[in-house]
């Protein structure tokens, strides 16, 4: 005698959870939360573009879709009834599981946006901070029992303390990490197991809330699953898994871009480079998310025209660069034709591996020096006007020093 006949319309099912499906959520939820709190190091940190609202929303959709939607389908698979007949296990109703997809993502994304949002004020930062958790909490759990009203063939009933509880992990959990995160993240650019933590944690609060809620739910019988319905419930899964399979791989490209951008930063430590220092009014520098000054490469190296030379204060040419940087009308309207010029230089040789004539020459010949000592200035010129583009600095004659 099959399990589903011991059940009858209103009767109360019994259920149990599967370890091994409990352990998945959760890496789901891992993958969906590590891709966030990756998302939000490395975005910007002042609202007002288009480009910073649509990284909020990435940052939103990454936790809302993955860490939050995903792990709950995927954990509710772990709820095995009547020990297991597919024809009496949880369905859901396709107009409340679209709906659970899209109320995180608008959550978390005025949560991201209150925490973003820039003040002066220590008090009204902290309060941004304490809606930011909270929204992201509540986020959580709106998104847990709205996911779960939509179940189309059980009545649900919950222990109440539980139910309190499960609001509490969520909204203390959510404060916990994203408060700790937005207050140290700057100290954290290069400490990646910290931010790996920061996502564990984050996970854990978003699965301890989910199988909070479901501890000792009452599942009321209203109808048994039919073929379509069983497939819909698979597909379901495997959407959830596949999205959450995607944000691991997502990381893991993060990872290597990371490590490949490390490279480089330490090859361009060899380098000469022009870098750009600013201060906001607290005194605080302007750094990339590598936690480097914004920089862009001028040359391999300087020529020097004798054994004895340095390249100093005291040189001709890093005196021409200071008058340069004092007044940048000077020359800013020279820069197309200066990068002409160097277009057509690299096509005649491959500078940054030999000077213009050959290695003696470039050191003891004047005239071989003066000619690099153009090119030097011209790259110098060019690497400014393009760092100066990417910060989104002023260049234009009328407006001064760059």
């Amino acid at each position: 005698m099959s399990s589903s006949s011991l059940y009858g319309e209103g009767d109360l099912v019994l259920s149990h959870f599967n370890p091994g499906i409990v352990a998945a959520s959760y890496l789901a939820s891992l993958c969906g939360c590590l891709l966030t709190i990756e998302l939000l190091h490395r975005r910007g940190t002042a609202l007002g573009n288009l480009r910073s609202w649509l990284e909020t929303l990435g940052c939103a959709t990454a936790m809302g879709l993955v860490g939050i939607w995903c792990m709950h389908f995927i954990g509710n698979r772990a709820i095995v009834l009547a020990n297991g007949d597919s024809r009496m296990q949880l369905v859901y109703n396709s107009g409340y599981t679209t709906l659970s997809v899209f109320l995180p993502i608008i959550g978390l994304t005025l949560a991201f946006s209150a925490a973003e949002y820039p003040s002066k004020s220590k008090v009204l930062h902290w309060c941004a901070l304490i809606c930011t958790g909270t929204f992201a909490g509540l986020s959580v759990v709106g998104m847990h029992y709205i996911g779960n009203f939509g179940i189309s063939n059980y009545t649900l009933q919950y222990v109440p303390r539980f139910l309190a509880a499960s609001i509490i992990i969520a909204v203390g959990d959510c404060l916990l990490v994203l408060i700790l995160f937005y207050t140290l993240r700057e100290r954290w650019i290069s400490s990646w197991w910290k931010r790996l933590l920061c996502a564990a944690f984050l996970a854990g609060g978003v699965s301890a809330m989910h199988f909070t809620a479901s501890t000792k739910c009452q599942y009321y019988l209203r109808g048994y699953n039919g073929s379509g319905a069983i497939r819909a419930r698979n597909t379901q899964v495997a959407v959830a898994g596949a999205l959450s399979g995607l944000a691991g791989v997502i990381v893991i490209g993060v990872l290597f871009f990371t490590r490949h951008r490390r490279q480089i930063l330490k090859t361009r430590s060899q380098k000469v480079m022009l870098a750009c220092a600013m201060f906001d009014p607290d005194g605080r520098i302007l750094v990339t998310t590598e936690g480097v000054l914004p920089a862009r490469e001028i040359t391999d190296k300087y020529q020097h025209r004798t054994f004895s030379e340095d390249f100093d204060t005291a040189h001709p040419v890093f005196q021409w660069i200071f008058r340069v940087t004092r007044y940048w009308p000077s020359v800013s309207d020279q820069i197309p034709h200066m990068k002409g010029h160097l277009a057509a230089h690299n096509a005649d040789s491959d500078e940054d591996s030999k000077p213009v004539s050959s290695a003696s020459s470039a050191q003891y010949d004047p005239d071989t020096y003066s000619d690099y000592s153009i090119i030097f200035r011209e790259r110098f010129c060019c690497a400014a006007a393009t760092l100066a583009a990417a910060m989104n600095l002023p260049t234009e004659p009328h407006r001064g020093a760059l």
